[in-house]
């Protein structure tokens, strides 16, 4: 989201006490280094709930994610405590420990420089192999891509031909609570770089002329 929709965002939300989930788990991988203030940066009255985790930026294995609930603290501490009880200790203390060491930064600009280049790939390659038509985001951080298939493609089927060959996509209508964007797929680019990513896209978009051509 811009940065200029954001404070007007807080500002109708809580006008009409309405509560904002904000999920900024990939902002700290921005590409070029920038970092755009949350949302609960310009809260005022405590409507935002502002979620993040270090399962993008340090290990996913960890499980570790915080949250700052504003005025609902004692909703969410309540749901909390029977929900899972407590976080892991162990984990919280060796994330802890990261941030302090004043290696976080280094590391996550290493990171965002290799995830970029992989979303740089692979966008190339939809663009080169999928059938006309086909439209992919160009995020500027983060390491999802968002592919709008030609009308007569179906996001799931695809998905379902793409597990049969080992390859995973996020169907669009996962993105929708009302099944919309029945055309369109996720695709995580923050994979192993030993993945034969070239060859994967070239099977996606075989699917999607066989899907098409159907």
């Amino acid at each position: 989201m811009p940065k200029t929709n954001r404070k007007p965002l807080v500002e109708l939300l809580s006008a009409n006490d309405i509560p904002l989930i904000e999920d900024d788990l990939l902002g700290d991988l921005s590409f070029d280094g920038s970092r755009l203030k949350p949302c609960k940066a310009f809260d005022k009255k405590g409507m935002v709930l502002y979620c993040s985790s270090v399962s993008k930026t340090i290990a996913s294995g960890l499980r570790v994610g915080w949250i700052a609930p504003g005025a609902y603290y004692k909703e969410v501490s309540y749901f909390k405590t029977f929900t899972n009880i407590s976080a892991p200790q162990f984990s919280q203390i060796v994330v802890a420990q990261f941030y302090n060491s004043g290696k976080y930064e280094r590391h996550v600009r290493q990171l965002t420089a290799k995830i970029a280049k992989q979303v740089y790939q692979i966008q190339s390659f939809i663009r080169q192999y999928f059938p006309d038509g086909t439209q992919v985001s160009s995020p500027q951080g983060g390491c999802i891509l968002w592919v709008v298939l030609p009308t007569g493609i179906d996001g799931h089927q695809l998905h379902l031909k793409a597990i049969e060959m080992g390859i995973g996509v996020i169907p669009g209508q996962l993105s929708s609570a009302t099944n919309k964007f029945d055309h369109c797929i996720r695709i995580n680019c923050a994979c192993d770089p030993k993945i034969d990513m070239k060859g994967s896209i070239k099977v996606l978009a075989d699917i999607a002329q066989d899907l098409l051509a159907g």
